[in-house]
């Protein structure tokens, strides 16, 4: 062996030796936690989304005709995507933006402790417990409102529920698939998507009920802790934050990455989820911008 050949024998056999050797606790075997960041929940909506971070500031992205993007200033406790508007609460006051063709941005006077921006009209909850909806009212889902106290206001496209502290749902609106008849509790949650609701019983069990033309009332079995209804599709998180998805998945709105989530939001054609590390992901269809949030 020549004396070249030697030198590098003897380097890579160093080299070999100055390795350190694998004890098993090496960071690429701990489970991916997803992105991190600032972002403290999100709201998935027609085809725009928008989040509020741990400042209380709030920040929309993606179609964006009818202003419903140009978030306000200010520090904000909740924030709300609809069809072509949206709505944040700061303190007892909400304020809305974007479209207003119908009414859906004149919020009434009142003190409110909660907000939900549907397809073309709101629903709030005011601290006396009973809800307050404007804007589109063709169906009666603004009217048409029940009677409280309820602890959970949730606005859908035609019709509008609200979770009694009860712990039963009430509907009112549009119905002519069942989507204002909800089964009976008791529930701890209510989600309205397009014409369907989805409502998490206290054993956390997912209940869903109306238009099941893309199976998104089909909800899977097992208990949850959090659940979110979008246009045709829906979906839960379990106990340790693991999203899971049903119902129409034409762009990929229904496969979530396995991430440990905090909160999900299902959207038209997308759905968003902060990651329990504050971190932004968006899946599903992308052509408005809608699934691809700033960096927060």
């Amino acid at each position: 062996m020549s004396s070249r050949s030697l030198a590098w024998l003897l380097l890579l056999l160093l080299g070999v030796a100055g390795c350190p050797t694998d004890d098993g606790d090496d960071d690429d075997t701990t489970a991916d936690e997803g992105p991190t960041g600032d972002w403290v929940q999100v709201s998935a909506g027609d085809w725009h989304t928008c989040a509020l971070d741990g400042d209380g500031a709030v920040a929309c992205w993606g179609w964006d005709e009818h202003g419903q993007v140009a978030a306000p200033g200010g520090s904000f406790e909740q924030v709300s995507a609809g069809g072509s508007h949206s709505c944040a609460r700061a303190g007892d006051q909400i304020q809305c933006w974007g479209r207003d063709h119908a009414g859906q941005l004149q919020v009434p006077e009142g003190a409110y402790s909660g907000v939900d921006a549907g397809y073309w009209h709101s629903c709030g909850r005011l601290e006396d417990g009973e809800a307050a909806c404007w804007g589109w009212d063709f169906y009666g889902q603004v009217t048409g409102a029940a009677t409280g106290p309820f602890v959970q206001v949730d606005a859908g496209v035609a019709h509008s529920c609200a979770l009694g502290d009860d712990g039963e749902i009430s509907c009112w609106g549009r119905d002519q698939v069942g989507q204002s008849t909800p089964p009976a509790g008791p529930f701890q949650a209510v989600a309205v998507g397009y014409s369907h609701g989805c409502g998490l019983l206290t054993d956390g069990i997912l209940r869903c009920w109306g238009w099941n033309g893309r199976g998104q009332t089909s909800a899977p079995g097992g208990a949850f802790a959090q659940v979110a209804a979008g246009y045709e599709h829906s979906c839960a998180l379990d106990a340790d934050g693991i999203a899971t998805c049903w119902g129409g998945d034409a762009h990929g709105q229904a496969r979530p990455p396995a991430y440990p989530f905090a909160q999900v939001s299902a959207g038209y054609e997308h759905s968003c989820g902060v990651t329990t590390g504050g971190g932004m992901v968006c899946w599903g269809r992308d052509h408005m911008g809608q699934s691809t949030p700033p960096e927060g």
